[in-house]
C-alpha cells in the first residue's frame, strides 16, 4: 500500500437506544494521503462528525477497520462547527480536560500543561473568562 496518512475500510458506527439500533455512518471506505486535506459537507445528521471521530482516532467503529500511517495517531484532528467548551471552567481547565479526553495522562499531560501556562494561554482565557462572565 503506498503512503497513507488514514484509511477507512468498511466502516459502520451504530447508534443504540433503547427499542433499537440504528446505522449513523457506513459502511464507507476511503483513504486520505499525506498532504491532503478532506472537507466534509452535508446535512445536519449526515454522519460527517462521526466520519471525523473516527478518522481522529476519537472512537472506532463498530465494524470495519482503521489504518494509520507511521506517526499519524494522536496526529488528526478536527475542528468542530460549534466549540465544546465549558463556561464553568476555567481556560486551564477546559485544556485539561479536552487533554485527558483525547488520552493524556501523566506526565505528558503535565508537561503540555505546564507548557500552555509558560505561553500564558491559560492566564489569559482565564482571564477572558473572568471578564465576560
Amino acid at each position: 500500500m503506498a503512503a497513507y496518512t488514514a484509511v477507512l475500510r468498511d466502516c459502520v458506527k451504530r447508534y443504540r437506544k433503547r427499542g433499537g439500533e440504528g446505522i449513523v455512518l457506513g459502511p464507507i471506505s476511503l483513504s486520505v494521503s499525506p498532504g491532503e486535506v478532506l472537507g466534509l459537507r452535508g446535512e445536519n445528521g449526515a454522519g460527517k462528525s462521526t466520519l471525523m471521530g473516527m478518522l481522529s482516532g476519537s472512537f472506532a467503529p463498530d465494524e470495519g477497520e482503521c489504518m494509520y500511517g507511521e506517526g499519524v495517531p494522536g496526529h488528526i484532528g478536527y475542528v468542530p462547527q460549534e466549540l465544546s467548551l465549558y463556561e464553568d471552567m476555567t481556560g486551564l481547565e477546559n485544556l485539561r480536560f479536552w487533554g485527558l479526553a483525547a488520552g493524556l495522562a501523566g506526565p505528558e499531560l503535565l508537561r503540555r500543561h505546564e507548557a500552555q501556562a509558560s505561553h500564558g494561554i491559560g492566564s489569559h482565557a482565564d482571564a477572558e473568562a473572568a471578564a465576560s462572565g
